[in-house]
């Protein structure tokens, strides 16, 4: 992902948080924030520990009611909003210091079990293993019938 159009993109939506008040709420717009803020962190592929955090953040209480004029109300509103910009804050410095920098693989001198269980995906590693059991067992059936 481009490390300059993600830090725009996030810059947008903690402008977007910043305006949006407890004066000025609106059901659609909080949701608006939320998932594009989840979405943009699940696209990026680097800041899936935050993704159950921004998930279970709400900016009305869930848990308990209150009429509207309840100060809890304000208050949990204000620890929603502060907690997505503290959550933006955290994106934004792993993102100076490197975090969405390509990391290049270092071609080993020779390609060893090891190497590859450290540098595969699951699905690969079970794929080559895949292949290994494919052309033993070709290989055990050819030479019974040959040898029959």
């Amino acid at each position: 992902m481009d490390k300059n159009k993600f830090l725009n993109d996030l810059t947008t939506i903690e402008n977007q948080l910043n305006l949006f008040t407890y004066d000025t709420y609106d059901k659609t717009v909080s949701k608006d924030i939320k998932r594009n803020l989840f979405a943009l962190v699940k696209v990026s592929g680097s800041f899936d520990e935050y993704l159950p955090q921004i998930n279970q953040l709400t900016f009305k209480p869930t848990d308990v009611l209150y009429s509207e004029p309840h100060h809890s109300v304000r208050e949990h509103f204000d620890s929603t909003k502060s907690s997505l910009l503290t959550i933006i804050d955290m994106i934004r410095r792993e993102t100076q210091f490197g975090k969405l920098d390509d990391i290049e693989l270092v071609k080993p001198s020779t390609i060893t079990v090891p190497w590859l269980w450290k540098n595969l995906s699951v699905k690969n590693i079970l794929w080559l293993l895949g292949i290994v059991v494919f052309v033993a067992s070709s290989a055990y059936t050819l030479g019974s019938y040959v040898s029959s």
